[in-house]
């Protein structure tokens, strides 16, 4: 077994267990001691697991959604990164699409990075519409309902019989944290309407820096497929990539 599977099994068994052990490890595959702990060592520098005695358990970060930071707040992070992310956006785009643009600060900068002369926007963000707004090559739509100040978003029962009737060409939805497969946000609400129209998409892109990974906040909305696209920044350790790849193309 390759290095990176094993390292995979191993934080797959840890979603479900809060230890490891590295005898649990040896019995499930044919693997010396000291193996898995040169693995338990590699996951702890790449700050997936802390090691403690006898073998590992996972480090999860689950945030109080009160204290999730202001749009404005967000906006001032990472900002190098969330420019580049838009850059990649941008280079998967093709004229004439029908293209969702979720909620979040990473998303706000895709019509910075656009070069598209054409295709259809639809979006239940209040700042992502307020950059479009002017802009004659689109055809906006804006999906109404229950509005979010912290986030700039429209959410619940409105926003719902819309996302869940359209569909597609492609989605892009930013996280608030990343745990392998697994997205979350802070608001359960914010997250059944993200999740209908990934549902309802033809390609599905989940966009996050590597700040948001290995970490879990209040409401798991959705879990990524193998043909689903993690989009990060360019900065990611080469084995955390490693890793990622095997639940989802990554770029």
């Amino acid at each position: 077994m390759l290095k990176a599977e094993r390292q995979s099994l191993i934080l797959d068994f840890l979603k479900n267990n809060k230890f490891i052990k590295v005898s649990d490890v040896t019995d499930m595959i044919n693997v010396a001691d000291m193996t898995v702990r040169r693995d338990f060592i590699e996951l702890e520098e790449k700050g997936l697991v802390k090691r403690i005695h006898g073998g590992a358990e996972l480090i999860e970060e689950i945030p109080n959604n009160l204290n999730e930071l202001s749009h404005l707040e967000k906006k001032l992070l990472n900002l190098e990164e969330k420019h580049e992310m838009a850059k990649k956006i941008n280079q998967e785009l093709v004229d004439g699409e029908t293209i969702f643009i979720g909620p979040g600060t990473s998303l706000e900068l895709i019509y910075d990075a656009l070069t598209l002369s054409s295709g259809t926007i639809i979006t239940n963000s209040i700042h992502a519409f307020n950059k479009f707004k002017y802009d004659d090559r689109f055809e906006l739509i804006l999906i109404g309902g229950n509005y979010r100040q912290k986030t700039g978003s429209f959410f619940g029962t409105i926003a719902n019989s819309l996302a869940q009737n359209i569909y597609v060409h492609k989605a892009f939805v930013s996280v608030n944290a990343l745990n392998l497969n697994e997205c979350y946000t802070a608001n359960a609400d914010e997250g059944i309407t993200l999740q209908m129209i990934l549902n309802n998409s033809q390609q599905r892109y989940v966009v996050a820096d590597t700040s948001k990974f290995n970490k879990r906040d209040f409401y798991r909305f959705y879990q990524m497929r193998p043909s689903d696209t993690l989009i990060t920044n360019s900065s990611i350790n080469p084995q955390v990539k490693t890793l990622y790849e095997n639940y989802m193309r990554v770029i």
